[in-house]
């Protein structure tokens, strides 16, 4: 059965909420040994426009790999609830292999939704990420660190990575979502993101979907987040905003319809309700494949 819906005329939900600084001040504390080195880093970050949570939360993880140094070995820095960070010389990591590297380069990656993911060896020395992780992500690249008397000190500034010419960072939260089920929203100006690989040179690999296809939904607090690249034909131009929610495991569509909005540059973006702001649709069999072809989700309906 086919619905059309009427365009919210208030447009309320499609309003960008602040970018806050995702502020990182590392508490002096007793330099930790692990892989027989110290640690001796300072983590802070950059271009706020890109952020969504507005902190590091306890338990965060941000992944160092170090130039020359192949998988599956690298460094861990977890977010303690003292607001520290806690380092984890992982698969054998030592000072011995930080010492004999040649170009003293280390790369990081913040995966704000990702802390329990894991790091698998690929071909050739590179470090990949199971599950495969599609949200946003900060990183540092090929950062230069010392190792002298047995410490590794340096300095990580995470940003944002670099996009296709005249693309900006964009966020959709919704709530009232099923915990533990998996979503993927649909938007036509929009393309899905996904960190593929860090090479052993400390080069980040990028992968951007086609638009209109899947952005996968993580759960923070009681907000579910998609994050995808804005199309640079959409920026700066008034573009009419629907947006489709597929429930992999209650098979249920739900569809929203916020109008002609334009949106300039990186936001953080409330989407309302999902049990009350949007239109449910029953779902029919086959209906993923019509999305991930870049075809109407809504024909025949």
């Amino acid at each position: 059965m086919k619905k059309t819906l009427a365009i919210l005329s208030a447009m309320l939900m499609l309003v960008a909420c602040g970018n806050d600084k995702l502020s990182v001040e590392t508490p002096d504390q007793e330099l930790q040994e692990t892989g027989g080195f110290k640690v001796n880093l300072t983590i802070s970050t950059a271009d706020t426009k890109a952020y969504v949570k507005s902190s590091f939360a306890t338990n965060d993880v941000v992944f160092i790999f170090f130039d020359g140094i192949a998988s599956p070995k690298y460094l861990e820095a977890k977010r303690t609830n003292s607001g520290t960070w806690e380092y984890t010389a992982k698969n054998g990591l030592a000072v011995d292999d930080l010492e004999g590297a040649a170009s003293k380069k280390m790369t990081a990656v913040y995966l704000p939704y990702g802390s329990s993911s894991t790091v698998v060896a690929g071909e050739g020395g590179v470090f990949g990420f199971t599950p495969t992780y599609e949200g946003y992500f900060l990183k540092d690249e090929k950062s230069s660190y010392t190792i002298s008397s047995g410490t590794l000190s340096g300095t990580l500034t995470l940003g944002a990575p670099a996009l296709y010419s005249g693309e900006v960072y964009i966020h959709f939260d919704v709530q009232g979502f099923t915990v533990s089920n998996d979503y993927s929203m649909y938007q036509n100006s929009v393309r899905p993101l996904a960190l593929a690989q860090v090479s052993s040179d400390g080069t980040i690999t990028l992968n951007e979907g086609n638009a209109g296809n899947s952005l996968k939904g993580y759960e923070d607090g009681s907000n579910l987040t998609f994050s995808g690249a804005l199309v640079s034909s959409a920026v700066g131009r008034a573009v009419k905003y629907q947006f489709s929610i597929f429930d992999n495991t209650g098979l249920l569509l739900y569809r929203y319809d916020a109008g002609s909005k334009t949106i300039s540059e990186s936001k953080y973006i409330g989407l309302g309700d999902i049990s009350s702001k949007w239109t449910n649709v029953p779902c029919i069999s086959g209906i993923i494949n019509d999305y991930e072809d870049g075809g109407d989700p809504f024909l025949g309906l």
